[in-house]
């Protein structure tokens, strides 16, 4: 019931959804993701707004190098765990703070935040984000939950099928995106 992949421990693979599984291997091996200090990986948690950028430079393998001296946030201070990650998505455009001075390091990571980092993290410019988008949210039940700041760049990731729905028409734009 558990997997090792890269002398780390998945312990609860098998609560995986099928969807996930092979990917959580695939990122284990790779090393992009790890278990906790008792080889669990949680795949059904709620993923933070630091985990998702770790796991985002990571997989992007972005240099954490050259990082200011001084923290851009002040809830990520130079001491913090997430620092070199949260510096260096900034830096490259990927992420943005919740309000002036703070990224919201402990916050449950929402769908729609997510779809917004994952398309940053392609490095395009909103212009074509804006332009590339297909206007597939105009289908979507829940249209009206997504954030202004947020629509293009869900409807990017739903064309461009980074992310799926959750549901039959909903994306559930404030959902809280899990682990997995």
């Amino acid at each position: 019931n558990s997997i090792v992949a890269s002398a780390v421990i998945i312990n609860d693979i098998n609560d995986s959804s099928d969807y996930a599984k092979e990917s959580i291997i695939t990122l284990t091996e790779k090393g992009i993701i790890t278990g906790d200090q008792n080889g669990n990986f949680n795949p059904k948690g709620i993923v933070t707004r630091a985990e998702i950028v770790k796991m985002l430079v990571n997989s992007l393998e972005i240099n954490l190098k050259d990082l200011p001296k001084e923290a851009t946030f002040k809830d990520v201070p130079e001491d913090h765990w997430a620092f070199p990650y949260v510096e260096a998505a900034y830096r490259e455009g990927i992420i943005k703070g919740i309000s002036e001075g703070i990224f919201g390091v402990n916050q449950k990571c929402s769908r729609e935040e997510m779809a917004t980092m994952f398309v940053r993290s392609l490095g395009l410019t909103d212009e074509v984000v804006k332009i590339q988008g297909q206007g597939n949210i105009i289908n979507l039940k829940d249209m009206e939950q997504i954030s202004d700041w947020a629509k293009e760049y869900v409807d990017f990731t739903i064309d461009s099928s980074l992310m799926n729905g959750t549901g039959e028409a909903t994306f559930d734009p404030k959902g809280y995106a899990e682990r997995q």
